[in-house]
């Protein structure tokens, strides 16, 4: 491969996840509104208000539920916040016309670009909620140990935390561009947002 072509690599693939984080964010943004419905009962309500309140923004894990049973209903896992699947489908959709009708360096790179945010994404989501001392994970427990010790994943984890206290701010997760672009990035901490502890009381 000579240097022409790693450039143009390089370039596809930056664009690739710059259009993944800007279709995200407004995903994001969407889910926000009560014109999505059911995406928006089982994020902004199941995720933001029954199962992570203000109060209690961590668990000691991903699955555990707040004290009733509609936090359960409302919101598990994988599946609360309903962007797995709906990105989920049209990814696997992308990947098969990439490598129907595009050169097989570019479909390669649109898979591993897409697999990166969307796997980042859920390891980082899942580690926000989590205390350090978590005792399960639902993607990978030993990455949460890793990055808790990281002051980058102490930084992001604030900035979700902001977001909860202020769900029109800081969409992103672990790139925070298209908040900064589109005047949503806030790093002030609300003057009502108490700081949960990293570690579980027990």
């Amino acid at each position: 491969m000579d240097a022409a072509a790693a450039a143009i690599y390089a370039l596809q693939a930056v664009g690739i996840y710059y259009t993944c984080q800007f279709l995200y964010y407004l995903y994001h943004r969407f889910v926000h509104m009560p014109i999505a419905g059911p995406l928006y009962r089982m994020h902004h309500i199941g995720h933001h208000k029954v199962k992570f309140p203000l109060r209690s923004l961590r668990a000691l894990s991903y699955g555990q539920t707040s004290s009733t049973d509609e936090a359960a209903s409302a919101s598990n896992g994988w599946f609360e916040t309903g962007g797995e699947l709906v990105f989920g489908v049209p990814a696997i959709l992308s990947w098969v016309l990439a490598f129907k009708f595009l050169p097989t360096p570019t479909a390669i790179i649109i898979i591993v670009v897409e697999l990166y945010v969307m796997i980042s994404g859920d390891i980082l989501h899942s580690s926000f909620h989590l205390y350090d001392d978590a005792v399960a994970h639902p993607e990978s427990l030993s990455i949460h140990r890793w990055m808790v010790s990281q002051p980058w994943f102490r930084s992001y984890q604030h900035l979700h935390d902001i977001h909860h206290a202020k769900t029109g701010t800081n969409f992103g997760f672990g790139d925070f561009t298209m908040d900064r672009l589109f005047g949503t990035f806030c790093a002030e901490t609300p003057a009502f947002l108490s700081h949960p502890p990293a570690k579980s009381s027990s």
